[in-house]
């Protein structure tokens, strides 16, 4: 350090007799932190940063670094919230210990944690637990895990609970009712205020929390919601436009902004490499903005990130309005593209028009904003949580994120886990029964299996585990005491096509075949007992390997989806019970709003059969429309539901497909394609599923065998 000092002298006496005008290009080394360590940039030039360097589980205050200004002095010891301090400090994150929990109690009973601290939840007799039994404070001043409630689980919604640090106003849970949330003095509320309980049964928004103003999001906790896949993938028939928004002014400093222009460069080759039909735009601001890549250009060579480096102000206003500009210029009314906005921020907006009415105006020129509109934010530093969650769309998932520097940026990496389920990667005559649907993508739905029985039959079936498929059980059967023998089967895996180029190289050998115990096989259409627990499995020969075109479905009533969904810590009968209920509507008896898809190739127009890979869009019904389209006998049995989309159905060859619904960034098979209403594949008719829920107790006793 003393040699650091001898040489920073030595560069000012130099630059004061040689050369007067360096001096002001220069700043001094004799910046100290409490508890922590300076790190100086090469060069001490103006626009140059320096970073402070704290220990693990704390943070520097009042800020987390400095540039060096045109005075050769570092920039102020002042954040936007109007902090200060005459020296910085390393200061700990901490997490709130105001904690309300209805029907239950927790302990130990503090006012704040420090980072490593556990708090432990029980539930009163009478109530189920939900959420995590246990919470600890993290390094990142956040607590682990997700909110805890202790409920019956009777209302239509479930218990939104409150969230740690805060208050819920609100007890009734019942469709339509809405939830308001607020915070304990001193903390953010991050998520929405207003939450409603929706026909589905789920809460609009993501689940609310109550933090400190400066804890942050984990770089690999955002790059896993910043994931485009799934939106590539969802658009593939009209393309995604991409608007990076970023503030690059005085106050962010010349190594960060080169840091955020690396990630929205990498971002942009990383997604224009993997998707033909997404197109991007940069936008960057200060006091005004500027489009140095639109939307026909494409290529974020030669971007000129630096051009507002002297620049002071957060005109977030003015950049959105470019953004809105371009959205109106492009914008395909008849088949709008999915609009994708990510806004990159150190401040808080304090010049220009409102962001807000911004936002506002963008939403209401784009049609079906819910489906076509998706506004992500990062904040930086001096960033404000509450006017980054009021830009950020409200989803199920979370929108908005605050990292601690620009070095975090580097972290983020947009992938999935290969081996977790649901989700998509990128890049005889019986009414066995997808009609009129639309042409799939390779990775549209990647546990999809194609099933060849000899040389007349098909069917479908889903990847559930790295050797299992499941089917419907009357795929699998060639008389009421015969199934097909494993050589008479063949699998195809990872294709949209069957034509002869399609299932070539694509086929693996099936091992076993099970057929559900209390299946009934009959040639008598007349009774409701045909199609009775209509569920097989196949066990293949070879391991399924986890490719961006290989995955398996997500299934109820396993521990990986109780932990997704945060479910109550039940004996399984009745969680997987409780599932049922949430993910169908009880099979279709309380009335829930559950739409989901079939994939298949079943016939399609006046073809019997398909050789590209269809889906359509159903809807779960309640039971009393089932039976006045069932085809035998009332009452529909309990073990299958129906469902009907508009001008789709499953058809003959879809037999034993999936019907997936999708929840928490997850896809989920609720149900086998079994039959239908009617021999024939037209619009309207009734389809009829067996219930995947239903049926987990056999499914899970095969696997574990």
């Amino acid at each position: 350090m003393e040699s650091n000092r001898a040489v920073g002298l030595f560069l000012v006496l130099c630059c004061i007799i040689i050369n007067p005008v360096l001096c002001e290009t220069l700043c001094n080394e004799l910046v100290k932190i409490a508890h922590g360590e300076v790190r100086y940039p090469v060069t001490r030039e103006v626009g140059s940063v320096l970073k402070y360097l704290c220990p693990n589980n704390t943070r520097a205050f009042p800020v987390s670094w400095r540039v060096c200004m045109k005075n050769g002095k570092w920039s102020p010891l002042r954040n936007s919230f109007l902090e200060r301090a005459t020296t910085a400090s390393c200061v700990p994150y901490s997490c709130s210990g105001h904690i309300s929990l209805e029907n239950g109690r927790s302990f130990p009973r503090r006012t704040k944690f420090s980072i490593g601290s556990t708090v432990h939840f029980e539930c009163d007799s009478g109530f189920n637990m939900f959420g995590s039994p246990n919470r600890t404070c993290l390094a990142t001043g956040k607590w682990s895990g997700k909110v805890t409630i202790c409920d019956s689980g009777e209302t239509f919604c479930p218990n939104p609970g409150i969230p740690l640090g805060g208050q819920r106003i609100g007890t009734r849970f019942w469709e339509g009712q809405q939830v308001r949330y607020t915070c304990y003095r001193g903390m953010v509320l991050r998520g929405p205020e207003l939450r409603t309980c929706r026909a589905d049964g789920s809460w609009t928004g993501t689940e609310p929390r109550c933090e400190e103003r400066f804890s942050f999001d984990e770089p690999e906790a955002v790059g896993k919601h910043l994931n485009m896949a799934e939106e590539v993938i969802t658009n593939t028939d009209k393309g995604i436009h991409m608007y990076f928004v970023v503030k690059v002014s005085a106050s962010i400093g010349k190594e960060n902004i080169e840091k955020a222009q690396q990630f929205v460069e990498a971002t942009i080759e990383k997604y224009t490499d993997y998707s033909k039909v997404l197109r991007s735009s940069v936008v960057i601001f200060a006091s005004t903005a500027d489009e140095i890549m639109a939307l026909k250009d494409n290529s974020p060579d030669d971007l000129d990130f630096m051009k507002f480096l002297n620049h002071t102000g957060c005109n977030t206003g003015e950049a959105l309005s470019l953004v809105l500009s371009s959205i109106k210029e492009n914008l395909d009314r008849k088949k709008p593209a999915k609009q994708v906005i990510l806004l990159i921020t150190n401040g808080r907006h304090n010049m220009g028009p409102s962001p807000y009415a911004l936002i506002q105006n963008i939403t209401e020129i784009i049609p079906e904003p819910t489906k076509n509109l998706d506004i992500f934010t990062i904040g930086i530093g001096d960033a404000s949580k509450e006017e980054l969650d009021r830009i950020a769309s409200q989803r199920q998932e979370p929108r908005s994120f605050y990292l601690p520097d620009y070095e975090a940026l580097e972290k983020i990496n947009p992938e999935e886990n290969p081996n977790a389920c649901g989700v998509r990667g990128v890049k005889g005559v019986h009414y066995g029964r997808v009609y009129k649907g639309t042409e799939a993508g390779q990775q549209q739905w990647p546990w999809q299996a194609f099933l060849k029985i000899t040389d007349k039959i098909q069917g479908g079936g889903s990847i559930i585990a790295d050797r299992w498929i499941l089917t419907a059980a009357h795929v699998l059967v060639k008389s009421a005491t015969a199934t097909y023998d494993p050589s008479e089967i063949t699998v195809y895996l990872g294709i949209t096509r069957t034509t002869l180029q399609g299932l070539d190289g694509n086929s693996m050998p099936v091992e076993k075949v099970f057929v559900h115990k209390d299946y009934v096989y009959s040639d008598d259409d007349s009774t409701s007992q045909i199609y009775a627990h209509d569920v097989g499995l196949l066990n293949n020969q070879i391991t399924v390997t986890a490719l961006f075109v290989l995955r398996p479905v997500c299934l109820p009533c396993t521990e990986e989806l109780s932990e997704i969904l945060s479910l109550p810590n039940l004996d399984w009968t009745k969680q997987c019970q409780y599932q049922d209920r949430i993910l169908t509507g009880n099979g279709g008896e309380d009335f829930r709003t559950v739409t989901g898809y079939i994939s298949g190739w079943g016939g399609s127009g006046n073809k019997a059969t398909s050789k590209k890979l269809l889906f359509g869009e159903i809807s779960i019904k309640g039971r009393d429309i089932c039976s006045k389209s069932y085809p035998f006998p009332l009452p529909v049995p309990d073990d299958r539901f129906c469902a009907i989309g508009e001008d789709v159905d499953a058809c003959g060859g879809d037999s034993g497909g999936p019907f997936v619904i999708k929840t928490k960034g997850r896809w989920i098979q609720v149900g086998i394609v079994s039959h239908g209403s009617s021999t024939k594949c037209m619009s309207g008719t009734m389809g009829y599923y067996a219930s995947v829920p239903k049926h987990m107790d056999w499914i899970r006793q095969q696997l574990d065998e």
